[in-house]
């Protein structure tokens, strides 16, 4: 049993386990590359000065969105696994800054260190059974009335 998708995506507390988050990171990049195509197109065929800016303006509160679901995302993972995902996100940040004060070579350095947590986060199995950040993803809860089989 795996934790649904699409459930909780815009809180920061529980758990996520590797499949969850898999197709989930997976649908966020789906809808991405949709919304890039989407926009590469619509400025390629010569979209007028309005439409780029209405296309503009949407696209501020989608990206938010999709920055916290990714957020959320990440720290349910970093939750099933043990950690707390604040320190990651504070090296993420200072990674980021530094890129972009100081250039491509620490740009380069952020870019390796984000591919491994991912790839470290989609490997690592998460605690079996419960831990200080939530019950396990992949047990089913019991149903109110259900009795445990023996």
């Amino acid at each position: 049993m795996s934790k649904p998708v699409f459930e909780n995506v815009f809180t920061f507390e529980g758990r996520r386990n590797r499949l969850s988050y898999f197709l989930f990171t997976l649908a966020l990049v789906g809808m991405l590359v949709i919304a890039t195509i989407l926009a590469s197109t619509t400025m390629t065929l010569g979209a007028s000065r309005s439409m780029s800016l209405l296309l503009g303006v949407l696209g501020i509160p989608f990206s938010a969105l999709f920055v916290v679901m990714s957020l959320a995302a990440f720290f349910q993972r970093c939750h099933d696994i043990g950690w707390s995902g604040k320190p990651l996100l504070i090296i993420f940040i200072v990674l980021g800054a530094g890129s972009a004060l100081l250039g491509p070579i620490l740009g380069i350095v952020a870019g390796l260190a984000s591919s491994g947590v991912t790839l470290a986060l989609l490997l690592m199995p998460g605690t079996d059974g419960p831990n200080k950040y939530g019950p396990d993803p992949k047990k089913a809860p019991l149903q109110e009335g259900a009795s445990v089989p023996n």
